[in-house]
């Protein structure tokens, strides 16, 4: 089968976005099919270190906002772009049996929606979140909002869909609308974890990411830790990468120096952040009760279990599935800094063990893109199959 993977999002790049697209593409593509991606970036030029992509080919537009400093340009873009994918779907040779349209952009949307139901070529939307409104440019009453709010109510008008949670896949499942949840998969292989953690005197915890909103309440509770764990505080490092000092302090609306517990790496490559989180005690990660919460999957926690590194996490999205108190994560109550304190302060009093090796071992068997070959391709098939016996009619 031939599939086309339309990224509107810059691919590849470090972000939960292109391990996203790649993890699922193993998994067709271990089942036999061939996966083209179609990305808006421009190709990469040389010398510059850019993450791999596992499709077997990827189709570069080049579409770019023609405004690029101006936010007015650049929204005006996110709104309307999408034709070059169009165009390249409308006049690819051979033609992709199925194309699959990674997000909910709107305008990519409506403009896939109609060229595959011309073309008699199954949609199936990748779904991974469902952004909060006041997250977006604009806030709750902006272009952008109203955009997402149409985007989501239009998913039901394609063949079916990918979805990363229980909460989406709740939503959207109905008898003429196909549905597969899949989790963030994880498509190489980790280098071999050993050892313990968490049974020396001092924690080191670490948050890798790009933060927006919607983790702010982590980098405040790692912030405020000071506050509440007193003279403890010396014995607690946390290494924050993806957003400098200054970038958290205004997201934050905190006016002064970073506390001296916190460390900050600004971004980093792929393999630097991975090192971070290698080498912590705990990757930490705190979310509210939610909708976007509870729509999407946090990436980095699969990325930390992956590594062998446990979490000290809330349980928010499909989470509750997957950490175990004292096997893979030390459990926080809610998403507040007193209770993130909480937990530091009973690992360093308990200085529990975490084995990295089954932690690691136990995330392979969870979100290893060979464990959903087979349900994937299975799901693609349908998908292809009611759509000829619908042209038939």
């Amino acid at each position: 089968m031939r599939i086309a993977y339309v990224v509107p999002d810059p691919y590849p790049t470090n972000s939960a976005g292109t391990q996203r697209v790649n993890g699922i593409i193993v998994a067709l593509r271990s089942a036999g099919h061939e996966v083209t991606v179609v990305s808006p970036s421009a190709p990469p030029t040389e010398n510059v270190d850019r993450p791999w992509s596992t499709a077997d080919e990827v189709v570069f537009l080049s579409e770019s906002p023609r405004h690029p400093d101006s936010r007015l340009g650049r929204g005006w873009h996110g709104l309307t772009t999408g034709a070059a994918a169009q165009k390249r779907l409308v006049e690819a040779a051979p033609r992709p049996n199925v194309v699959i349209l990674y997000g909910t952009r709107l305008s990519y949307l409506m403009r896939l929606r109609r060229s595959c139901q011309r073309l008699a070529v199954p949609l199936v939307v990748d779904l991974v979140e469902w952004y909060d409104p006041a997250h977006l440019p604009g806030g709750r009453f902006g272009p952008f909002s109203v955009a997402n709010a149409a985007a989501m109510r239009s998913v039901g008008s394609a063949s079916g869909a990918i979805v990363i949670s229980s909460f989406l896949e709740e939503h959207y499942r109905s008898d003429d609308f196909p549905v597969i949840r899949v989790p963030p998969l994880m498509p190489d292989e980790p280098g071999t974890a050993s050892g313990l953690t968490g049974r020396g005197g001092s924690l080191t915890l670490s948050y890798v990411g790009f933060p927006g909103r919607k983790d702010a309440a982590t980098l405040r509770s790692l912030w405020e830790l000071d506050r509440y764990l007193g003279d403890d505080i010396s014995r607690v490092k946390v290494e924050v990468a993806g957003i400098t000092a200054q970038g958290a302090a205004s997201l934050l609306g905190i006016q002064g120096p970073s506390p001296a517990h916190m460390h900050w790496h600004g971004r980093l490559d792929h393999s630097a952040a991975r090192q971070l989180v290698a080498g912590s005690d705990f990757v930490v990660l705190q979310r509210p009760e939610a909708r976007y919460a509870k729509a999407g999957f946090p990436t980095k926690i699969v990325e930390s279990l992956w590594m062998g590194t446990p979490v000290m996490a809330n349980n928010s999205s499909d989470l509750a599935a997957y950490l175990v108190e004292g096997f893979n994560a030390a459990s926080v109550e809610d998403d507040s800094p007193g209770a993130l304190a909480r937990t530091v302060r009973r690992q360093l009093v308990e200085k529990s063990s975490f084995e990295r090796a089954a932690i690691q071992e136990a995330a392979r068997r969870d979100f290893a893109s060979s464990r959903f070959t087979d349900v994937l391709s299975a799901f693609m098939e349908q998908i292809l199959g009611d759509s000829r016996d619908t042209s038939r009619r």
